[in-house]
């Protein structure tokens, strides 16, 4: 559209059947190959979405979403609740295979066995109806973050633990068989007046718990010093 742009720039009306469709494509694919070179940070901005799996992207997440969904929160004193999880020994894929190719595949695997799960209705579980859960990935590794407007702690305990059964009840086909693989989880709850970046300490603070009590387990918040390191 850079082509399209400087025609309506000059005052000039376009038609859509005067849009060489292809050469705006490839323009745009040019801007995106020169950012992602150069200025990944501004592409970040600029794509809401993580490439690989269709999430939110950590970026957009933290600047966004955040922030946007705990004002309202707050305004209509609606619990939030927060939980952050991390694939169990995920590294190991990686290490074994340098292409990423089965990482990539079981992070895909565990993505949707989320989206699922975190959608699914259960009794008094006000979240999945009305599609109010956010799902973002954290980087570009194996952690994710699952935003929760209007669930209390219990519910999202109850909602965490049904993450982890179902993903430690799932086998996930790659290109070196199928693998089977448990995830650690850590649950916060939004308190009046709190900055995203204290929900998300706290999630991350209950989800280091998790991984030093075994893995494969789900941790709550408790008000207590923050790690000196975290489990890999």
């Amino acid at each position: 559209m850079a082509g399209l742009a400087i025609a309506e720039a000059k005052g000039g009306s376009v038609s859509l059947d005067d849009i060489n469709w292809e050469k705006e494509v490839n323009t745009v694919r040019d801007i995106l190959a020169r950012l992602r070179l150069n200025r990944p940070d501004l592409l970040a901005q600029a794509i809401p979405y993580d490439t690989q799996t269709g999430l939110v992207a950590k970026t957009y997440f933290e600047q966004h979403v955040m922030p946007n969904r705990l004002v309202a929160a707050g305004e209509t004193n609606t619990p939030v609740s927060l939980i952050y999880v991390d694939i169990d020994h995920f590294k190991q894929f990686n290490d074994k295979d340098k292409s990423h190719a089965v990482g990539d595949k079981v992070l895909d695997g565990v993505v949707k066995t989320l989206q699922q799960y975190a959608r699914v209705a259960q009794g008094q579980d006000v979240v999945s109806r009305g599609k109010k859960e956010v799902l973002a990935r954290m980087g570009s590794g194996d952690e994710i973050a699952i935003l929760l407007s209007g669930a209390s702690l219990e519910q999202a305990m109850q909602i965490g633990e049904r993450l982890r059964h179902a993903v430690a009840t799932t086998s996930y086909d790659t290109s070196a068989g199928p693998k089977n693989v448990t995830i650690s989880l850590g649950i916060a709850q939004y308190e009046t007046g709190m900055e995203p970046v204290e929900l998300m300490r706290r999630a991350d603070t209950a989800l280091y718990q998790s991984k030093a009590a075994g893995r494969n387990t789900v941790r709550l918040y408790l008000h207590s010093p923050e790690p000196a390191g975290k489990a890999a």
